[in-house]
Protein backbone atom coordinates (compact mmCIF):
# COMPACT_ATOMS: atom_id res chain seq x y z
CA UNK A 1 0.00 0.00 0.00
CA UNK A 2 2.73 2.37 0.54
CA UNK A 3 4.52 2.00 -2.57
CA UNK A 4 0.89 2.72 -4.49
CA UNK A 5 0.37 5.82 -2.67
CA UNK A 6 4.12 7.01 -3.52
CA UNK A 7 3.61 6.50 -7.07
CA UNK A 8 -0.09 8.36 -6.93
CA UNK A 9 1.73 10.66 -5.40
CA UNK A 10 4.80 11.03 -7.84
CA UNK A 11 2.08 10.98 -10.72
CA UNK A 12 0.17 13.79 -9.27
CA UNK A 13 2.91 15.89 -8.70
CA UNK A 14 4.72 15.23 -12.09
CA UNK A 15 1.29 16.32 -13.88
CA UNK A 16 0.76 19.20 -11.95
CA UNK A 17 4.15 20.59 -12.22
CA UNK A 18 4.26 19.95 -16.22
CA UNK A 19 0.90 21.49 -16.49
CA UNK A 20 2.00 24.16 -14.78
CA UNK A 21 5.17 24.56 -16.88
CA UNK A 22 2.86 24.12 -20.38
CA UNK A 23 0.10 26.40 -19.05
CA UNK A 24 1.78 30.11 -20.18
CA UNK A 25 2.51 28.54 -23.68
CA UNK A 26 -1.10 27.55 -24.12
CA UNK A 27 -2.51 30.38 -22.68
CA UNK A 28 -1.72 32.89 -25.36
CA UNK A 29 -4.41 34.11 -27.64
CA UNK A 30 -3.87 36.21 -30.93
CA UNK A 31 -5.99 39.44 -31.74
CA UNK A 32 -8.41 37.52 -33.82
CA UNK A 33 -9.12 35.08 -31.12
CA UNK A 34 -9.98 38.12 -28.44
CA UNK A 35 -12.63 40.25 -30.59
CA UNK A 36 -14.33 36.09 -31.35
CA UNK A 37 -14.39 36.03 -27.35
CA UNK A 38 -15.38 39.09 -26.82
CA UNK A 39 -18.31 39.06 -29.34
CA UNK A 40 -19.16 35.14 -28.28
CA UNK A 41 -19.33 36.31 -24.93
CA UNK A 42 -21.19 39.26 -25.57
CA UNK A 43 -24.01 37.58 -27.30
CA UNK A 44 -24.17 34.79 -24.13
CA UNK A 45 -24.52 37.85 -21.90
CA UNK A 46 -27.08 39.52 -23.65
CA UNK A 47 -29.14 35.85 -24.19
CA UNK A 48 -28.66 35.41 -20.79
CA UNK A 49 -29.93 38.72 -19.38
CA UNK A 50 -33.04 38.47 -21.65
CA UNK A 51 -34.12 34.68 -21.27
CA UNK A 52 -32.95 34.07 -17.60
CA UNK A 53 -34.85 35.05 -14.37
CA UNK A 54 -31.30 34.85 -12.47
CA UNK A 55 -29.21 37.69 -13.97
CA UNK A 56 -25.98 36.81 -12.32
CA UNK A 57 -24.82 34.32 -15.33
CA UNK A 58 -25.48 36.96 -17.41
CA UNK A 59 -23.96 39.87 -15.78
CA UNK A 60 -20.79 36.89 -15.04
CA UNK A 61 -20.35 37.15 -19.01
CA UNK A 62 -20.77 40.67 -19.57
CA UNK A 63 -17.56 41.45 -17.33
CA UNK A 64 -15.99 38.36 -19.37
CA UNK A 65 -16.92 39.55 -22.37
CA UNK A 66 -15.58 43.64 -21.41
CA UNK A 67 -12.16 42.15 -20.19
CA UNK A 68 -11.95 40.40 -23.53
CA UNK A 69 -12.98 43.55 -25.67
CA UNK A 70 -10.14 45.50 -22.99
CA UNK A 71 -7.06 42.65 -24.26
CA UNK A 72 -8.52 42.52 -27.56
CA UNK A 73 -7.83 46.49 -27.68
CA UNK A 74 -4.57 46.39 -26.03
CA UNK A 75 -3.30 43.64 -28.52
CA UNK A 76 -4.55 46.06 -31.29
CA UNK A 77 -2.78 49.63 -30.03
CA UNK A 78 0.22 46.99 -29.76
CA UNK A 79 -0.13 45.80 -33.47
CA UNK A 80 -0.26 49.50 -34.59
CA UNK A 81 2.74 50.66 -32.48
CA UNK A 82 5.02 48.00 -34.17
CA UNK A 83 3.87 48.88 -37.50
CA UNK A 84 4.57 52.45 -36.73
CA UNK A 85 7.66 51.65 -35.18
CA UNK A 86 8.57 49.44 -38.84
CA UNK A 87 7.93 52.20 -40.85
CA UNK A 88 9.55 55.08 -38.87
CA UNK A 89 12.69 52.28 -39.75
CA UNK A 90 11.76 51.33 -43.43
CA UNK A 91 11.97 55.39 -43.27
CA UNK A 92 15.31 56.02 -42.63
CA UNK A 93 16.14 53.19 -44.53
CA UNK A 94 14.09 54.75 -48.10
CA UNK A 95 14.99 58.27 -46.93
CA UNK A 96 13.25 60.99 -44.74
CA UNK A 97 10.47 61.02 -46.73
CA UNK A 98 8.61 57.39 -46.10
CA UNK A 99 8.60 58.19 -42.17
CA UNK A 100 7.40 61.95 -43.20
CA UNK A 101 4.83 60.84 -45.00
CA UNK A 102 3.21 57.73 -42.77
CA UNK A 103 3.87 60.60 -39.68
CA UNK A 104 1.85 63.11 -41.63
CA UNK A 105 -1.07 60.30 -42.67
CA UNK A 106 -1.52 59.11 -39.41
CA UNK A 107 -1.68 62.93 -37.86
CA UNK A 108 -4.76 63.70 -40.32
CA UNK A 109 -6.44 60.68 -39.98
CA UNK A 110 -6.10 61.22 -36.25
CA UNK A 111 -7.23 65.41 -35.77
CA UNK A 112 -9.31 65.07 -39.40
CA UNK A 113 -11.91 62.31 -39.22
CA UNK A 114 -15.23 62.63 -40.22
Amino acid sequence: MQRKNRFIAAALATAFLGSTLALPLAASASEDGHRNTAIGLGALAAGLLLTQRNKLPGILAAGGAAYAYSQYERDMVARHRRERAHAYRLGFRRGESYARYYRSRRHYSRHYRR
